[in-house]
């Protein structure tokens, strides 16, 4: 087993992605129930495991964390992707907007979401890189991981098929594995998923934990995509602020539903005369 080439449990998450964004639940929760059952054991050297954050992120732990410097810099301990337990499938990029360079921060309604004691608040600071500066009023910065990775990974797979419990009416289910999750992220006797949910409750929970789970780290984007045309969330709007050295907001830019395409570039359009590119 290795995190650079997919594997059969990495392919059956593939696949159920797949089917999730083209709104077929049923056929994408067989698909995450097969990559459960297929992951790979791993050994000593390439173990598979959710990291249990109360422990790893503690101070003084053992990814270093240390409340009075890791928000200057970075968390210097946070494991890289080729030896992160969580993770199936690496395919990774630079963080550098959000990590190093202070330009993509989280907001506070989305900061907000996250309770009182969820450790997953240690990975952001109030500090710019370097700690010789504070940011703007009401915006993060994440201090971790460096290299983010848009392969596949355990905490998704765990959501995802949450997600589709939920939307074929397991709520129990549901309720089981974002709690195999949130469990891993905040204190045990805060980690309980709220009872009695209705069925579009549980899926806008589940989806608030992807907010949680993946804030900066590129997932947003493809979520707002395929929500874009789910009759549940196809009247949200998106947009994304401009804010000034003083924290005040110097423009506001709306998504606008041709953004949730790709436009094809040049040497494609070239190779292919008289396709039209998306708008």
């Amino acid at each position: 087993f290795t995190r650079a080439r997919i594997n059969k449990s990495g392919a059956e998450m593939l696949l159920g992605k797949i089917y999730l964004y083209m709104g077929k639940f049923d056929q994408a929760l067989v698909q995450f129930n097969n990559a459960v059952n297929d992951l790979p054991q791993g050994n000593s050297l390439t173990p598979m495991a959710l990291y249990d954050y109360n422990t790893t992120l503690a101070p003084a732990g053992p990814w270093s964390y240390n409340p009075a410097t890791s928000p200057n810099t970075y968390l210097f301990g946070y494991p890289q992707n080729l030896v992160n337990t969580e993770n199936l499938l690496v395919r990774q990029f630079t963080n550098n907007w959000s990590h190093f360079s202070n330009d993509l921060l989280l907001n506070t309604s989305t900061y907000a979401l996250y309770g009182a004691n969820d450790t997953r608040k240690r990975l952001y600071s109030t500090k710019a890189y370097s700690g010789s500066s504070t940011l703007q009023p009401g915006v993060y910065r994440k201090i971790a991981p460096q290299f983010a990775n848009l392969g596949l990974n355990l905490p998704d797979l765990y959501l995802m098929r949450a997600e589709c419990k939920a939307r074929t009416g397991d709520i129990g289910g549901a309720k089981d594995d974002l709690e195999m999750l949130t469990t891993k992220r905040m204190p045990v006797l805060e980690a309980s998923v709220p009872s009695g949910l209705t069925q579009e409750q549980m899926i806008r929970f589940v989806l608030d934990e992807r907010l949680r789970e993946f804030a900066m780290l590129g997932y947003r984007w493809f979520d707002m995509r395929r929500l874009s045309v789910d009759p549940l969330f196809s009247s949200n709007t998106y947009s994304h602020q401009y804010l000034k050295s003083d924290g005040s907001v110097g423009a506001t830019f709306v998504l606008r539903p041709e953004r949730l395409t790709l436009r094809f570039p040049a040497k494609l359009l070239a190779q292919n005369p008289g396709m039209p590119n998306n708008p």
